[in-house]
């Protein structure tokens, strides 16, 4: 359960949306750059009542497209629709490698 992980970072994505297709691409190309760089897909548009239950447990509302970083369970950050830039995903990953994460996609 990536709750329960020490960090974990959460893609929420949904196909028939072309802002979300953007930033999956995004976060294709930035894990090209950066080998061991993990995202979790959370697909809405088949999983609907998973994205629910992650707005729930983080207390962040639900979009999608959306990249939300976990530490113990908790968001330490968080990113929507445009926001999502390579910036912030070199931000977000900075972070997580600077503990020596690894982690395995779902």
């Amino acid at each position: 359960m990536l709750f329960t992980q020490e960090h974990a970072v959460i893609f929420k994505h949904s196909r028939s949306c072309d802002g979300s297709s953007a930033a999956h691409r995004r976060i294709r190309e930035f894990c090209v750059t950066q080998p061991g760089a993990v995202f979790h897909l959370i697909s809405v548009s088949d999983s609907l009542p998973v994205a629910i239950y992650v707005e729930r447990e983080t207390g962040i509302p639900h979009q999608s497209p959306q990249v939300l970083a976990l530490k113990n369970g908790m968001v330490f950050n968080h990113a929507s629709h445009g926001n999502i830039t390579f910036t912030f995903l070199k931000t977000v990953y900075a972070a997580v490698s600077a503990q020596g994460i690894t982690a395995e996609s779902l």
